[in-house]
């Protein structure tokens, strides 16, 4: 058997009190500024862009964004103990957002976690200091649910793993691969073990009540979490399951 694998989104999952887009809105891009901004950039991927250029031309720095983003964003403390314990047995952790990359290096950095690997847009900053953000696709990956940039199910196909899922996560984005993905990979003999692990009250939730179609084609083994230590028990007892059978 392949070795189970932990799927987490960022933004309000793996940082499960923040988003970090939202924190550097609220911090360095005026509200007005920001509905001006969303009329003209339709896709939340341009907006941003456009919101980290509106930013560089007002005299933000590469260091207040930094500092802004470490004091307002971090990993609960029992994530992060849980996350070394299941790698330490063998299991594989990844992030899967439609962050920025170098946003999540920067947390997980400060709080010193190291993951199997972050699939994420690319994001760097320029000579001149402005933040530019990239598109984790590049070519059309034919998904309608989901945006030009990032369909997490296309990511998951490409990252190729062949165990058991565990994906934790909040959002309409996460609904792609929970829906389209787990529990349906073909010939995979382990697919009967994926669990999605969705984030209660929040916004993937609210989306599979008032769509019960949607809920009805779920075949991974769905568990509601309101917290970190909802997560870690679960992950616990994934890993678990995984080392006795």
């Amino acid at each position: 058997m392949a070795y189970p694998l932990f799927v987490f989104d960022f933004d309000h999952s793996l940082c499960h009190q923040n988003d970090v887009d939202r924190q550097f809105l609220a911090a360095f891009v005026p509200l007005d500024i920001q509905n001006t901004l969303r009329t003209k950039y339709l896709s939340w991927n341009s907006f941003i862009n456009a919101s980290y250029q509106y930013a560089f031309s007002q005299g933000v720095t590469k260091n207040q964004i930094i500092s802004n983003l470490l004091a307002t964003c971090a990993i609960d403390d029992e994530i992060i103990a849980t996350i070394r314990m299941v790698m330490e047995r063998g299991a594989e952790v990844i992030i899967l957002s439609n962050g920025n990359q170098m946003m999540i290096e920067q947390v997980l950095s400060n709080m010193q976690l190291e993951v199997t690997d972050v699939l994420t847009n690319p994001s760097y900053f320029r000579d001149d200091g402005c933040l530019v953000l990239s598109k984790y696709h590049l070519e059309p990956h034919g998904c309608d649910r989901c945006p030009d940039n990032l369909c997490k199910s296309r990511a998951l196909i490409d990252y190729g793993h062949l165990g058991p899922i565990m994906y934790v996560g909040d959002g309409i984005g996460d609904g792609c691969p929970i829906i389209n993905f787990l529990g349906r990979r073909g010939d995979r003999r382990d697919d009967v073990g994926d669990i999605a692990l969705i984030r209660s009250g929040f916004d993937l939730d609210k989306h599979l009540q008032n769509n019960p179609a949607d809920y009805s084609r779920i075949k991974a083994n769905i568990i509601y979490w309101e917290g970190p230590q909802d997560i870690c028990e679960q992950m616990q007892q994934f890993v678990q399951n995984f080392a006795t059978s």
